[in-house]
């Protein structure tokens, strides 16, 4: 077998001169060359191969452009590391590149170790450097590790911003954080000149919504008065946690609201609705509100698809059910009594 490393050239020509004569390639075989191109160093010529595969007509799939996207990854962490070797310095927004590049194709911990190589090249990093170094802990489900950083950033004098708060506190469904520590995140973004902005609510929002709704309601008035506009994930949210605590009536009510509103609904709206149809024995109504899905153009889930299945089978099962115990009351026993 001739090695990638060597032959990467000679594959691409072929590749050309085979579209040039009309022969089609499939997508396999395009993935299977990007990956070797990629895995050789030759991220740019892969690239090309992408290019020329679309106008070819050919399809890229998801492992296509991964593959692509993760060679020019590498190749990026190879030039800085040239540049060192050279004797140039990058500076600290170059190894933010790095470092959020390696998360966007989920390399985490490699993107901690960039972290690690800008602080040994003596560079001081910066809030945007800790954020993407706690977001990086945070999807590595290293909670802990997240708030020590966070703790270090505060020490040098860095200042978090509404980023660095918002990423501890969604970390908090890790069950790592504490409420009362999360509320002080939130008290302290209040006094600091930090104001939450909606991602902020919307995350302390499902917080307080899956403990008690009744709290979550009024916590969800309050930021109305103080002028933050919800969208979809704060209805979302409410109605998870109104359904969730059979509250039926309330959670329909917002739906329509939302609909008469003009709200472009998804897939997770309507799932969270034709689920507690489903909870309540309402499978009819869950379906009718199932086939309104389509018509508002909205893309289904398997999800959705299960919930509606096991409803109906349900149902069914509880049709026959009833019809077996009519059929039991129509045999006459023996009295039991007079035999005995």
């Amino acid at each position: 077998m001739i090695d990638m490393g060597v032959s990467h050239y000679l594959s691409l020509i072929f590749v050309l001169k085979d579209i040039n004569r009309g022969f089609l390639w499939d997508q396999v075989t395009y993935n299977i060359l990007t990956n070797g191109m990629c895995k050789s160093g030759h991220a740019i010529e892969a690239t090309e191969l992408l290019e020329r595969m679309k106008k070819g007509g050919v399809k890229p799939n998801v492992i296509t452009y991964s593959t692509v996207i993760n060679g020019r990854m590498m190749e990026a962490h190879s030039i800085v590391t040239m540049m060192m070797k050279w004797g140039l310095k990058p500076v600290v927004i170059t190894f933010n590149s790095l470092m959020n590049g390696f998360i966007l194709i989920k390399k985490v911990d490699s993107s901690k170790e960039v972290f690690t190589k800008m602080v040994k090249c003596g560079l001081k990093p910066c809030v945007v450097s800790y954020n993407i170094l706690i977001n990086a802990l945070c999807k590595m489900n290293m909670v802990g590790k997240a708030k020590d950083v966070f703790e270090e950033m505060r020490s040098k004098n860095l200042v978090p911003n509404v980023v660095t708060y918002n990423l501890l506190i969604g970390s908090y469904k890790s069950g790592t954080l504490t409420t009362s520590y999360v509320k002080g995140l939130f008290n302290e973004m209040l006094n600091n000149g930090h104001p939450p902005n909606l991602v902020t609510y919307n995350i302390i929002l499902d917080i307080i919504c899956k403990r008690d709704i009744d709290e979550g309601v009024t916590f969800y008035k309050k930021m109305v008065k103080l002028g933050i506009k919800p969208d979809l994930c704060t209805y979302n949210t409410l109605i998870y946690g109104l359904c969730k605590g059979g509250r039926l009536c309330e959670a329909q009510k917002i739906f329509q609201l939302l609909l008469i509103e003009g709200f472009r609904l998804d897939v997770l709206t309507y799932t969270i609705m034709i689920n507690r149809l489903c909870l309540e024995g309402l499978a009819d109504e869950a379906s009718d509100l199932f086939l309104k899905i389509k018509e508002n153009g909205c893309l289904l889930d398997a999800i959705t698809y299960e919930i509606l299945v096991r409803a109906f089978v349900e149902k069914r099962n509880m049709k026959r059910k009833e019809k077996r115990d009519a059929r039991l009351e129509e045999v006459n026993f023996p009295d039991l009594v007079s035999v005995f």
